[in-house]
């Protein structure tokens, strides 16, 4: 039987993680530069047989919303392909999400496009599993997998953000009917209980701004804004994060 393992990507480091007994365990961890990209390439060859998936969570990542004629088949997938290459124009890997359909007459799609931007910080890591012919059964962004959080803990608020903390930052993403519509990624000046208690508030202000600002949102509209955070911070992120 083929065990499953879980490639965990930041700007820092490589994370290695092995599914056992239902759950989730650390393995091995690599650091971003040539030494961890061999030692990441004996890992592989160590384990030949198992199956990866790759999960990124980097900042180098853009989104663009686009709005295209109704279409179907060959004709939208052309389409689609032209606009990620006019957006992300050197990126190699990106991905399109549908966000529904027009109620006019002309049912024109919504459609997120999206794309890792930085190129030299995970080919390295590819290149190790292309040579090793490791079996990947797909690469994702943090962001993007997201939605199946918010579905998981029925939170279908019409437009919300959810904020998270790890790997030294605070991932702030933007969800309208639990679909993602833009994320960002915002180093931790402060990795104090209270420094990231304030590096909520003040960036889920600074985010509802900037939403404004691209009119995904109604100026001064209020936002509910979701924080996931460990039980012994709640205290310190509740006195920091007050209802506006």
């Amino acid at each position: 039987m083929k065990n499953r393992r879980l490639l965990y990507l930041t700007a820092q480091q490589m994370v290695c993680c092995y599914w056992h007994s239902g759950k989730l365990d650390q393995d091995e961890v690599f650091p971003a530069n040539e030494n961890g990209h061999r030692q990441f390439s004996d890992y592989l060859a160590r384990h030949p047989k198992d199956v990866y998936t790759l999960l990124l969570n980097v900042s180098e990542e853009g989104f663009h919303l686009e709005t295209i004629p109704f279409l179907q088949g060959k004709d939208r997938k052309t389409v689609i392909e032209r606009k990620l290459g006019q957006q992300f124009f050197s990126a190699p890997l990106t991905a399109s999400l549908s966000l529904g359909y027009a109620k006019s007459k002309r049912k024109d799609e919504r459609i997120l496009l999206a794309a890792l931007t930085n190129n030299e910080h995970f080919a390295p890591w590819l290149k190790a599993i292309e040579s090793h012919g490791a079996a990947l059964s797909g690469i994702y962004s943090l962001p993007l997998v997201s939605a199946a959080l918010l579905k998981k803990l029925k939170l279908g608020h019409e437009q919300c953000l959810l904020l998270t903390v790890q790997d030294q930052s605070i991932r702030q993403s933007y969800f309208e009917k639990g679909e993602l519509h833009f994320s960002r990624l915002t180093p931790l000046q402060h990795s104090s209980i209270a420094g990231i208690a304030q590096a909520f508030a003040a960036e889920s202000v600074k985010l509802q701004q900037y939403l404004s600002s691209q009119r995904l949102i109604g100026r001064g509209q209020a936002i509910t804004a979701h924080i996931l955070a460990h039980a012994g911070a709640f205290k310190s992120i509740g006195n920091s994060c007050v209802d506006t």
